[in-house]
C-alpha cells in the first residue's frame, strides 16, 4: 500500500562498540563548512570550516562549546544542532562497516534524564534513513526485488516500532534496533530499491504492521505470541503475548511435518534440511 508518513526520523548514535547512546562529551566535523546552532533560541553558536572540530561538552546541565580546544560558547541550555548545508557530518574516529561514518542530515544533542549526559541524534527524512539502512540488513547480492522487501519492512519497522525504549530518539543505529550505518555505507542498487518502493508500507486490516524480521529463521518461522509478551495498562507483561494475524510460524517447505512434539523439532533441528537460509552460519547457532 502506498501511503505518507512523517518524514523525519531521529536515530540515536551509539560509540564504536554499540554499547553507549549518553555522553557527557562529543567532537563533530562535517566534510565542509558546518554551524552549531542552540536550539533553545534559534541563534547561531559558531561557524566552523571543513573538517574543524567542534566539541561539545555538557556540565551541569548546560553546554560548553570549543573550537580546536578554544572555548567559543558557554552555558548553553540547548539543545544543540549541528547542520553542514553541503557537506556530511561525522563524529571523528567513529567506525562503521570498517571506515569512517558520515552521516546526511543534522546532528541533535539532547539532554537525558541522566546526569550531565546527553544523546547525540542523526535527525534526516525518512528514505534517506533507509539508504543507510537496507545495505546494512541485506547484502545487495541478494538482488533487487529481495531488496526492495527488505525496504518495505525497514520502512514499517521504523514508522512502527514493537515498542519504544528511547525518550529522544526514534530508533537506534544498531541491531538491538535495525541497522543504520549512515551515509558512507550506501549502494547504487539498495538506493534504486528505495527509489522503487517510495511510500510504500505493509498494511494489515488498516494499520502499519509490526514488521519484526531476522537474518536467519533456522527453516521455520516463529508465531509472533511465542517470542514476544504484551505490556499491560498496569505495567505487567504477560506472556505468551496476543497473537498477530500477520506473524505466523511457518516453515520454509510446505512438506514440513508439524513441529509440535519433542521428537518431530529434534529432528529438524539436529538435521539440515533444505531451507531458505541453511547457507547462513547462523542456520543451527
Amino acid at each position: 500500500m502506498q501511503s505518507k508518513h512523517a518524514a523525519e526520523v531521529k536515530v540515536g548514535i551509539s560509540d564504536n562498540n554499540f554499547s553507549n547512546y549518553y555522553f557527557q562529551t562529543a567532537e563533530i566535523s562535517a566534510t565542509d563548512d558546518f554551524e552549531l546552532i542552540d536550539k533553545a533560541t534559534g541563534s547561531v553558536i559558531c561557524e566552523f570550516l571543513a573538517n574543524t572540530i567542534a566539541t561539545v561538552e555538557l556540565k551541569n546541565g548546560l553546554f560548553d562549546v570549543y573550537m580546536n580546544g578554544k572555548e567559543v560558547a558557554n552555558g548553553l541550555k540547548g539543545p544543540i544542532a549541528a547542520n553542514s548545508e553541503k557537506g556530511f557530518l561525522y563524529i571523528p574516529n567513529l567506525k562503521r562497516a570498517g571506515k569512517a561514518a558520515i552521516y546526511r542530515g543534522t546532528f541533535e544533542l539532547t539532554k537525558t534524564a541522566k546526569d550531565d549526559k546527553f544523546s547525540l541524534i542523526n535527525v534526516l527524512d525518512l528514505e534517506s534513513y533507509l539508504r543507510g539502512v537496507v545495505p546494512n540488513e541485506m547484502p545487495v547480492s541478494f538482488g533487487l526485488e529481495a531488496l526492495k522487501a527488505q525496504t518495505i519492512t525497514a520502512r514499517n519497522y521504523v514508522l512502527k516500532p514493537r515498542e519504544n525504549n528511547y525518550h529522544n530518539f526514534d530508533v537506534c543505529d544498531s541491531v538491538a534496533c535495525q541497522v543504520y550505518f549512515g551515509a558512507g555505507t550506501e549502494q547504487s542498487l539498495s538506493d534504486r530499491a528505495i527509489v522503487e518502493t517510495e511510500n510504500i508500507v505493509a498494511i494489515y486490516d488498516g494499520e502499519l504492521i509490526l514488521a519484526l524480521y531476522s537474518s536467519t529463521a533456522g527453516g521455520h518461522t516463529e508465531s509472533y505470541e511465542n517470542a514476544f509478551s504484551t505490556d499491560m495498562s498496569n505495567g505487567v507483561r504477560v506472556f505468551p503475548g496476543s497473537p498477530r494475524a500477520f506473524l505466523k510460524g511457518v516453515p520454509d517447505d510446505p512438506k514440513t511435518p508439524v513441529l509440535n512434539t519433542e521428537e518431530a523439532a529434534r529432528k529438524f533441528y539436529t538435521t539440515n534440511p533444505e531451507t531458505f537460509d541453511n547457507k547462513s552460519p547462523y542456520f543451527r547457532w
